[in-house]
């Protein structure tokens, strides 16, 4: 059905610009980010070392590191 196609369609426009824009954040080439994300899932320490992430951390820790970025204190739910 054509729906099918059409939303095919934008999923993979949308993935293909998600991983251009890691790509670009992270400084690696697309082929290399989407190398990786078909080999997820990742442990965290795999994470790391593929540049996907920059650290590992706790809960407290990732509200403290978003509140020096953005400068307020995040709310989670």
């Amino acid at each position: 059905p054509p729906y099918k196609e059409n939303t095919q369609r934008l999923v993979d426009a949308l993935t293909t610009q998600i991983i251009t824009d890691v790509a670009a954040d992270r400084k690696l080439e697309v082929t290399e980010v989407r190398k990786i994300l078909d080999t997820s899932p990742h442990l965290p320490h795999n994470a790391v070392t593929a540049h996907m992430i920059d650290q590992i951390g706790y809960k407290d820790q990732v509200k403290e590191a978003i509140e020096k970025l953005v400068g307020q204190k995040p709310t989670f739910y």
